[in-house]
């Protein structure tokens, strides 16, 4: 999942976007096909939308369908596509269907999925499987895998296997640098339409922005999320898994990165609540604490006398980084500290490893969370 968002959220591709919208660049449209171009019970909304759609110089065409059916089904209504992303992100192809790539189950996958599910059924791509489909009733839940029900149905994919993933990975492969416009008119869309800030089409009526619901709480209608800003540490426990993940640490987002990703949380996506982590969240950038301290200042403009537009904020430290200085740019902008401490005995801080790294974090932690500390909390 880490790898995921490094993925999307790269630099390279966040400045392009940006950059493409600001000169005003080549559009490629990228549409869903049922219930966004082809509505089955109105064929002259679907007239309407394939000329509507026809009208872009590049056009890629997502679907859960097969991309042979597909390309059937684009060839009855006269519309040409350039790419096609079939099977919900599965598969990739050109406008004719020449497959570019494919993501399939994993044969253990498969196997362990069709133990749990014996009267599943295979869906192919020449030689590989890139969907396993059930129904959807009787379906158990499955942790780890992504599931599309349609008509009673489900599909079963690999978490990679989304739309948004194949459009993304399609459009550096091609290495596009113009805008993208993005259409769509189902949940399964949402993912898709969201980082592109696309159009969601709502039944008979007119396409809409994808908004997310303005309620009176930020619990109803926004988003809450655990944010691990960096994989770096100043200690060294022996519990710890991160030192076991080296790609994320490779792949970490630099403070620009960081900005833009914290923005596009909160306009995009509507998170209203972020809890921020590591690692040692202060570590970040090159002169701990300084780029901590910067991106604190650039989240304060996320902060808002009005429920709904006001980002709440929750840090993770050790604490041995935080000092008055930190404390004090924390002020108005953090609404919870909570310093992790495993115990106040040095002797069982040595056996556990927090006593082994670079600092010794037990003095700091008393020192931030004696009784009376104001904002201190432990865990």
């Amino acid at each position: 999942m880490a790898g995921e968002v490094g993925a999307l959220f790269d630099d390279e591709a966040l400045g392009q976007t940006l950059a493409a919208e600001l000169d005003d660049r080549d559009v490629i449209a990228v549409s869903d096909y049922d219930g966004t171009l082809f509505h089955k019970h109105d064929s002259d909304r679907t007239r309407r939308s394939v000329a509507a759609f026809r009208r872009f110089p590049a056009r890629i065409v997502c679907s859960a369908r097969p991309v042979a059916d597909l390309v059937a089904a684009l060839d009855d209504h006269g519309l040409e596509a350039d790419w096609i992303v079939g099977c919900s992100g599965g598969v990739v192809a050109d406008g004719r269907g020449r497959v570019l790539w494919s993501t399939p189950l994993d044969p253990r996958d498969i196997a362990a999925l069709e133990a749990h599910l014996p009267t599943s059924k295979r869906i192919h791509c020449g030689n590989e499987v890139v969907q396993l489909s059930a129904d959807a009733d009787s379906l158990p839940p499955l942790p780890g895998y992504r599931v599309e029900t349609y008509q009673g149905t489900a599909f079963i994919s690999r978490w990679e296997a989304s739309k948004l993933r194949a459009v993304h990975r399609l459009l550096r492969h091609l290495d596009w640098r113009g805008r993208v416009r993005a259409f769509g008119d189902g949940p399964y869309d949402e993912e898709l339409l969201a980082y592109f800030d696309g159009t969601l089409i709502r039944g008979a009526s007119s396409p809409v922005h994808l908004v997310r619901p303005r309620r009176s709480s930020m619990h109803e209608g926004f988003f809450k999320g655990y944010w691990m800003v960096t994989n770096r540490c100043n200690l060294d426990c022996g519990y710890c898994v991160l030192e076991d993940a080296p790609d994320q640490l490779r792949r970490e987002l630099d403070l620009a990165g960081k900005k833009a990703l914290a923005a596009h949380l909160y306009h995009r996506l509507g998170f209203r609540r972020l809890t921020l982590s590591g690692g040692e969240v202060l570590m970040i950038g090159r002169k701990p604490p300084a780029d901590f301290v910067e991106l604190l200042r650039f989240l304060k403009s996320f902060r808002s006398p009005d429920p709904q537009q006001n980002l709440e904020l929750e840090i993770y430290t050790n604490g041995v980084l935080l000092d008055d200085a930190v404390a004090d740019e924390m002020a108005g902008v953090v609404d919870q500290v909570a310093v992790t401490i495993d115990s106040a005995d040095d002797r069982l801080l040595t056996v556990l490893g927090r006593n082994h790294g670079r600092s010794r974090p037990t003095s700091t932690a008393r020192s931030k969370c004696a009784p009376g500390s104001p904002g201190a909390a432990s865990r």
